[in-house]
């Protein structure tokens, strides 16, 4: 069975939603201090996956890659916002 979707959608999304669960986001400056935080986890996420996959323990191909690609978005993505949420003050 193929576990790319859920390595590569599920966990990162399970992961993001527990941290902006803790930070209660009611604004726009708590939601990117949210995601701002969340970049610590799925980077321990990302470093966890290339060592289960370097190590076979992984079958799904392609997975550290693609989580890496997406996780390299997100960080120009909470870049942009925090520019934004600089411009607004």
């Amino acid at each position: 069975m193929n576990y790319f979707y859920l390595y590569t959608i599920v966990i990162p999304l399970l992961i993001t939603g527990l941290c902006l669960l803790f930070f209660r986001p009611l604004s726009f400056k708590k939601i990117i201090q949210g995601l701002t935080v969340n970049l610590i986890p799925i980077m321990f996420y990302v470093l966890v996956l290339y060592f289960l996959e370097m190590e076979e323990y992984i079958k799904a191909q392609w997975t550290f890659y693609t989580i890496l690609f997406f996780f390299v978005v997100y960080i120009i993505i909470i870049g942009i916002l925090n520019l934004v949420k600089n411009r607004l003050k």
